[in-house]
Parts: structure tokens; C-alpha cells; sequence
């Protein structure tokens, strides 16, 4: 008799459901169809840490463009914009400059006799000033000036006059390291801001100012550091550095208490402290100015409506480590899933769709061209679009419509708004059966909606439409994440104007603004 080996027998003896593959998330996506699964895919994909949170002049917003691009090339749209020799439809992008970043260009620290390491002992920070300072060191606290209910770290005669000023990371904790000026909304408050602490203690005189993590604090990134970033150079700022914990031991181990003791007293209130030890730090910080781009594909347009112009468009840029209008303020990245990645993943599903209909059209069918664009440098003042309207593909006069989307991902309760109906002569008409078949609750409003890069549009007496869903606690802050979009409603925004692109491409007459231009 042949003996059944002992592993293949355990493995017979198991009960079906053990021989079955679970795949819940599988089995989830078969449920829905293949284009929420494409949404998902490009809003997944754009949010991921690797896009760095897609401010303009990373490493990972240099991606996100080319992402953009290959889409664009591979659903058979041309160039949008000439190269740098004039020549047309040869670049898919359009440069423009910004006000640029602050770069350290060269940094130096010393305590006692012992010169620390850079990137490994210490960082200077951007938001801070150029200069050398050698002087003794004040304990400050958080280095706060005021506060809530009367608080301060600082006396209201205080005078730091040529000496630098050692603070505490964030701001007042509770015994489990959490800051006691939380709200519902906000883990911490602005004021634990490095840059709102170094204004603060230059005003009273200080000359340098050094940033320890603070002890026992409930934020993971506190250990890390973090040069941060800055769009300008102060003329008036102090040299500022960001030490690491041990350092901060280091420049701390004179004053008679320990780290945790001091930081006891900084919550509760004034907590000033001369140090018996002196430092040296260095700094020059320089402002580097920076170029972004807008990346455009055009479907082309025919006949006698060739030269008319339809933008679809929606911003690619976000905030990337909260460098700027952040809700959270800077350290963790904001991965912008809903703000902008699903109004980009719009852009890129509607390129597609739209060029299989224009194949479709009779060779004889007049048609506009269409302009599916992403615009950056939005969070930061619409630049991209101000600056497209201001250097446009043809005449900004025919400009037909500017479709922009700008947060799709997040729709609640079937509700959307749908602003612009009424900025252009007969919009309300074309639209009005489009509105009716919609699935989505659509929140029309006849006054003009500006806040995204269709007013760049509106102030030069271009129609517009414009949809974003309801505002919600994650917009600008780290949780703005892919796992929170409701992918099924994103494309029902999408399905909305796959009709109204279809409808606009071969309307006899364009549209004619229709109000007042913003200003």
C-alpha cells in the first residue's frame, strides 16, 4: 500500500473554504465598472508619496506632468502649445515663471567647542535669514509671545538683545503630548509655526534662533528634520536651525533641569532661562527663482469652428509637505487625492472619450478644437491659468468655454455644484436637458463663482463652467487621501461632461459673456 505523503494529506483533510482564494477587494472591483476603475486608478496613482504632494518645482510634480503628457499622446491628442522656436502644436507644455524658493546655500553650527554635522546634527531653515551669529543662549519656551487665555512664554519687557534664543517644537501640551489649543478640526494651532516664533523673538532682540523637538510630544514627524520651505527671503529674519533631540540634550545640559522639566514649564506659561553655554551658528539662505508649467493636448478642431477654443481644464498642483495653505501647517505630506488629483484624472478620462467622439463625427461636421489642459501653480494664485489667459493658444476672444474642475472626488449625497450656467448667451437652454438627465443633485446658482482657474477666464469675459464638491474637513491638510474618494460619483461628474463637451464641440454659435468680469 503507497503511503500519502503527511503534507499532502493535511493538505486534503482542510475544508473547501480553506482552498478557496479570498479576494474581497477583487470581488468588490468586479462589482463596479471598468471606468470608476480607471478613475481610481489615476486618482491612486497621482496622491501616492511618491508625487512628493505635487508642488511645483519637486521632483514629483516633474512626474505628475509627464503622467499627464503620456495620457495625452497616448489618446492621440497634438502639442497645445509652440516650442521655443515658434514653432506650433510642438510642446505639450507652456513654462511661466514663478516667485521662485528659498534654498540653503550654506550652513554651520557649533556648540561649545564641538562642531555639529549638517543634514545630521542640525538644518538651517529657509524661513530664516542669512548671517552669522556667536553668542549665548536664552531658554524661551515655545518662544511664544502670546496665546489663549493670556498666555505667553515671553515677559512683557523682555529683551534678548545679541543673544540667541533656544525654543521648543509646537506649542502648550497636556500630559499625552498633545497640544492643549486643539480643536475639532485642527490638531495644532498656527502659532506652534517656526516662522511666527522667529518673527516674535526678533522683535525682542534675539540674533539666531535654534528649534529641539520638543520632549514627549505625539507627532511622529517631531524627530525628523525638516528644512521646511519658503517662497521669499526676509530681510529682517534671524538665522534659524533645527536640531536634532540629542543636540538639543547637548545645549540644554547646564540649566539645572531636564528637558522634560523645562518643557513642564514652557506649557504653563513664562519660561525664560539664561543657558550656560554658547553657540555659533551660520546661515545664508538665497532666493532661487523657479519655472512651472501648464501641460496641454488639443483635439483638433474643423471646418469653420476650428479656430474656437474649448478648455477642459483642472489643476495638478497641490501643497506638497503643507509648504504653503495648509490647514495643518508644514511637516506631512498632503497627498491632494481629492484636491486636484480627481479633477486631473478628469481631465485625462475626458481627453479619451472626447477624441473617439470626434472620430466619430462626419468628415464634413464643423467643429471647435478642444484643450484639455492641467494647470499648476493654482494653490498658490492660479499663476497657470492667469498666465495662459494672458499668453493663449489663438485669441483669447475665441475662447468658447472654460470647463474646469477642481475637487470631484468627495461627493456627498449625489451633490454637486454646477456654477456658470448663466455666464454665457444661451447656456441655460443647451444645458437645460444635460441637467435634467444627470443622476447627480446639481447646485446651479446664477452668481459668479470664482476661487479656482475658471476666474482667470472670468476676468477676461470667458464663459465658464465650474464644478467642486461640498468642502470637507480633509481639504488641505495630510488626510486628503485616495481611499476616501467616492470613485462611482467622480465619474458620474465625469459622464455630466462627456455630454456638455459633446454638445459645446458643435454648437452653431459660441456662447457670448454674459455679467460682470471679475476683478
Amino acid at each position: 500500500m503507497n503511503r500519502i505523503p503527511l503534507l499532502t494529506l493535511a493538505f486534503l483533510l482542510l475544508p473547501p473554504a480553506f482552498m478557496v482564494a479570498q479576494t474581497p477587494i477583487a470581488d468588490a472591483k468586479k462589482a463596479v465598472s471598468a471606468e470608476v476603475l480607471k478613475f481610481e486608478e489615476h486618482v491612486v496613482t497621482l496622491s501616492n508619496p511618491f508625487f512628493e504632494g505635487r508642488v511645483p518645482g519637486s521632483n514629483g510634480m516633474e512626474v505628475a506632468k509627464d503622467y499627464m503628457e503620456f495620457w495625452f499622446k497616448q489618446y492621440g491628442l497634438i502639442p497645445s502649445f509652440a516650442d521655443a522656436n515658434g514653432t506650433a502644436n510642438s510642446s505639450w507644455r507652456q513654462p511661466f515663471p514663478m516667485g521662485g524658493k528659498v534654498q540653503v546655500t550654506a550652513e554651520a553650527m557649533q556648540v561649545g567647542n564641538r562642531k555639529l554635522i549638517a543634514a545630521k546634527d542640525f538644518l538651517a531653515l529657509p524661513i530664516g535669514g542669512s548671517g552669522t551669529v556667536d553668542a549665548p543662549l536664552v531658554f524661551c519656551g515655545y518662544g511664544i509671545r502670546t496665546g489663549p487665555d493670556g498666555f505667553s512664554n515671553l515677559p512683557e519687557d523682555v529683551d534678548l538683545g545679541g543673544k540667541i534664543a533656544v525654543v521648543f517644537s509646537h506649542e502648550p501640551m497636556n500630559d499625552a503630548g498633545k497640544s492643549k489649543w486643539a480643536t475639532a478640526r485642527r490638531d495644532w494651532s498656527r502659532r506652534r509655526l517656526t516662522r511666527f516664533k522667529a518673527s516674535a523673538l526678533g522683535r525682542v532682540g534675539a540674533k539666531g534662533l535654534i528649534v529641539i523637538p520638543a520632549p514627549g510630544v505625539a507627532d511622529p514627524e517631531a524627530a525628523t528634520l525638516d528644512r521646511g520651505r519658503a517662497t521669499r527671503v526676509r530681510a529682517d529674519a534671524i538665522p534659524v536651525m533645527h536640531v536634532t533631540a540629542a543636540v538639543g540634550g547637548e545645549l540644554l545640559a547646564n540649566a539645572g533641569q531636564s528637558p522634560m522639566d523645562l518643557r513642564k514649564m514652557a506649557d504653563a506659561g513664562t519660561a525664560m532661562l539664561p543657558l550656560q553655554t554658547k553657540a555659533s551658528i551660520s546661515a545664508t539662505v538665497e532666493l532661487e527663482r523657479t519655472m512651472a508649467e501648464n501641460v496641454a493636448g488639443t483635439i483638433p478642431g474643423r471646418g469653420a469652428l476650428k479656430d474656437e477654443i474649448v478648455i477642459i481644464g483642472a489643476h495638478l498642483d497641490h501643497l506638497g509637505m503643507g509648504y504653503f495653505g495648509s490647514r495643518e501647517g508644514s511637516g506631512k505630506l498632503h497627498p491632494g487625492a481629492d484636491d486636484n488629483a480627481t479633477g486631473a484624472a478628469a481631465v485625462i478620462m475626458l481627453a479619451e472619450r472626447l477624441v473617439k467622439h470626434y472620430a466619430s463625427l462626419p468628415a464634413d461636421q464643423p467643429a471647435r478644437s478642444i484643450v484639455c489642459v492641467a494647470w499648476s501653480a493654482e494653490e498658490s494664485g492660479l499663476n497657470g491659468s492667469r498666465f495662459y489667459v494672458n499668453n493663449p493658444i489663438g485669441k483669447i476672444e475665441d475662447h468658447a468655454l472654460c470647463i474646469n474642475f477642481d475637487m470631484i472626488g468627495r461627493v456627498e449625497g449625489k451633490r454637486l455644484k454646477f456654477a456658470g450656467t448663466t455666464s454665457g448667451t444661451g447656456m441655460e437652454a443647451w444645458l437645460a436637458p444635460i441637467i435634467e438627465g444627470c443622476p447627480l443633485e446639481l447646485q446651479t446658482s446664477s452668481r459668479m463663482s470664482g476661487g479656482s482657474d475658471h476666474m482667470s477666464f472670468m476676468q477676461k469675459r470667458v464663459p465658464y463652467l465650474f464644478s467642486i464638491n461640498d468642502l470637507h474637513a480633509d481639504y488641505h491638510t495630510s488626510r486628503d487621501t485616495s481611499n476616501k474618494i467616492n470613485c462611482a460619483d467622480g465619474v458620474q461628474v465625469i459622464d455630466l461632461y462627456e455630454k456638455v463637451g459633446k454638445t459645446i464641440a458643435t454648437l452653431p454659435e459660441k456662447p457670448k459673456w454674459v455679467g460682470r468680469a471679475r476683478r
